[in-house]
C-alpha cells in the first residue's frame, strides 16, 4: 500500500520548508483560522451524522450507540472529537486575540488533532465506501502538524 509511505514522505517534504526560527508571538493569521474552521466543521460533521443516526446503531439509545456491526461504543470517541472540536474553538480564539493561555490551547488542541485525525484515518481506509472521510482527515493531519511546527 503506497499511500501511508507517499503521505509521510509529503510531511517530512513540507516539513523541510519550515527552517527553525524564533519563537513569535504573532502566529501567522491562517492558524487560529484553520483551528477555527477546522473545529467548526469536525462539530457540524458529527452532529449531523449524530441526528441523521443513518450510519450509526442507536436500538439500546444514544449512549450506548455503535457502529453498525461493532461492538465499540461511539461516546467515547465523541467526546473525544467534541473536545478537539471545543480545544480548537478556544485556541484559535486565544491565538487570534493574543491570550497568554492561546498558546497553551493550541498545543493541545493541535496534538488532538493529529491524534483523532490519525486513528480516524485508519477508519476511513478501512472501507472503499469510506475513502471520501479520508480527505478532510488527510487535511487536518496535514494542516495540525505544520501549524504545530510553525508556531511551536
Amino acid at each position: 500500500m503506497k499511500t501511508p509511505r507517499l503521505y509521510i514522505i509529503s510531511i517530512l517534504g513540507i516539513l523541510c520548508l519550515f527552517p527553525q526560527r524564533a519563537h513569535s508571538d504573532n502566529p501567522p493569521s491562517w492558524i487560529p483560522a484553520f483551528m477555527a474552521v477546522t473545529g467548526s466543521g469536525m462539530a457540524a460533521m458529527w452532529t449531523i451524522d449524530i441526528i441523521r443516526a443513518d450510519k450509526i446503531d442507536t436500538q439500546n439509545g444514544i449512549l450506548r450507540a455503535r457502529e453498525p456491526g461493532s461492538e465499540s461504543w461511539l461516546l467515547p470517541h465523541w467526546i473525544a472529537e467534541y473536545s478537539t472540536a471545543g480545544l480548537l474553538l478556544a485556541g484559535a480564539y486565544g491565538l487570534q486575540n493574543n491570550k497568554a493561555w492561546g498558546r497553551d490551547v493550541s498545543l493541545v488542541a493541535l496534538g488532538s488533532l493529529n491524534y483523532t485525525a490519525l486513528n480516524s484515518l485508519g477508519w476511513a481506509l478501512g472501507k472503499k465506501e469510506r475513502t471520501p472521510y479520508a480527505i478532510p482527515m488527510i487535511l487536518s493531519l496535514t494542516g495540525s502538524t505544520i501549524s504545530l511546527c510553525v508556531i511551536f
